[in-house]
């Protein structure tokens, strides 16, 4: 099967939020995997709680247990449940644990919870 880097040398991570579409990725060429990009949802109403970002976490990790595996801590859980969602993931094994921006009356803004800066 060709991949990516038949024509390319670029680093390809793929985000999803179905740990089922990552193989096909991964054997395409894909060198990483994401659990997040979930704004989509949020337009929908639709929000992940910690125990359902758990759950997919340990899925990808069960098909793909040798992949650099990352995971966006959702900005609408609280800070504290951040860090507690943060250090589970830690013990599951994932790679790069990152957090996404919100919005808020004066438009975006993101934060570090794992350095409690405020941009």
């Amino acid at each position: 099967m060709p991949t990516i880097y038949d024509s390319s040398f670029l680093q390809v991570c793929v985000s999803s939020v179905d740990p089922a579409t990552f193989p096909a990725a991964v054997e395409a060429g894909a060198l990483m995997v994401e659990i997040g990009n979930y704004d989509s949802f949020y337009e929908k109403g639709i929000v992940f709680t910690p125990q359902q970002i758990l759950g997919l976490t340990k899925e990808t990790r069960r098909i793909l247990p040798s992949v650099v595996l990352s995971v966006t801590v959702p900005h609408t859980l609280s800070l504290p449940d951040q860090v507690k969602l943060a250090e589970s993931l830690e013990q599951e094994g994932v790679d790069i644990i990152q957090t996404e921006g919100g919005k808020s009356t004066y438009g975006y803004y993101s934060w570090s919870c794992w350095c409690g800066i405020d941009y």
